[in-house]
């Protein structure tokens, strides 16, 4: 049984350096018994001293406070302490789940009007408009690979005044990692509800073919908006309007505890879905092929001062850039250039 004399030297070394060394505390924290409560008194009968019990409740508390009011009740112990790191430690998963939802959608998405960087009046969705191209940054917003990636969709279609192409602006819930995967499937799902109304209610109906594509955690609303478009569009209107998904190096994980959202969910309701995939970088939840895409993993072209988690971006606009278009929807892929589902092409085109 510890002694009096070990806890106020175990009590008075951890107070006087806590601040200089770890180890110190350690040495308060082997010095205090495995599972009772530990008694101190200050003023108080002598004999109630340092005894220490699982259960308290057998302690008349005015005796230990004693006469005189100097009682002090110290409830720790190494089972105690234990008991706490490993209940705060296990909790935060839960805290940072239910912070994950919390909060409202703060982006503007009226995608019928022009909100691009270059405020290029003429990009208005019409009704004539029968090619639409919506993008989705990542977590970072619009920078200079995507307003790269911007500038070839536009000057590489054929025709500007039947097509649409429109970078979505939504940086003010996309900055916040642990919220923008939730909120992009919110923000995906609006945006797909609006396009479906305004096809099905005659505003803009010669739509023929829409191409989403999602950049890193941009998936979230990429993926929402084709599943919502391709779920509740009419059965009479989905099968005359050509789906395509392609996601550029795809952050897979929702919130905290949806490690397999991305496996489960990317690339379904989409008539082709593609993914570009770079595998040997740090940023997590990216380095996997989704089932339901064909994937291109292109690694192994990376150039070495080219950052892996950009490179799918960047080799997909210099490939746009070299590919010829003849609609005004650049990026589709034909028939003949679509590869299974669940297929991985690595490389040069060489299968995995």
């Amino acid at each position: 049984m510890i002694t009096k004399l070990n806890y106020y030297f175990a009590i008075a070394v951890w107070w006087c350096n806590i601040n200089t060394s770890s180890a110190n505390a350690c040495a308060f924290f082997y010095a205090l018994p495995k599972s009772r409560c530990n008694v101190f008194r200050t003023r108080s009968k002598p004999g109630l001293l340092n005894q220490g019990r699982d259960d308290m409740s057998d302690y008349n508390l005015s005796d230990i406070g004693g006469g005189d009011g100097g009682g002090i009740i110290i409830f720790f112990s190494r089972r105690n302490i234990l008991k706490t790191i490993t209940g705060t430690i296990l909790s935060i998963p839960v805290v940072l789940e239910c912070y994950a939802p919390s909060g409202s959608v703060h982006s503007q998405l009226d995608i019928f009007q022009s909100q691009q960087k270059d405020t290029d009046s003429s990009e208005i969705w019409t009704n004539g408009t029968k090619d639409v191209t919506i993008i989705f940054h990542g977590a970072g917003g619009q920078d200079s690979n995507t307003d790269a990636l911007l500038k070839v969709l536009k000057d590489r279609r054929v025709d500007s005044t039947s097509s649409y192409i429109k970078m979505v602006d939504w940086s003010k819930d996309s900055a916040d990692l642990l919220q923008a995967s939730v909120k992009g499937c919110k923000i995906g799902t609006m945006l797909g509800d609006a396009v479906r109304n305004n096809i099905e209610n005659g505003v803009r109906p010669d739509v023929q073919n829409i191409h989403v594509i999602g950049i890193s955690v941009g998936a979230f609303p990429a993926s929402a908006m084709v599943q919502k478009l391709d779920k509740t569009l009419k059965p009479s209107i989905r099968r005359n309007i050509y789906i395509q998904l392609t996601l550029l190096d795809p952050f897979q994980q929702k919130a905290i505890i949806g490690v397999d959202f991305g496996r489960l969910n990317f690339g379904k309701g989409a008539d082709y879905a593609q993914q570009y995939l770079n595998t040997d970088d740090p940023v997590p939840s990216t380095n996997d092929p989704l089932p339901n895409c064909a994937t291109i993993d292109i690694t192994s072209l990376r150039p070495n001062d080219i950052f892996g988690h950009d490179w799918p971006l960047i080799y997909y606009t210099n490939e746009l850039n070299n590919t010829y278009s003849n609609h005004g929807c650049v990026g589709l892929v034909p028939p003949e250039g679509r590869q299974s589902v669940g297929k991985v092409m690595k490389g040069l085109g060489k299968d995995n």
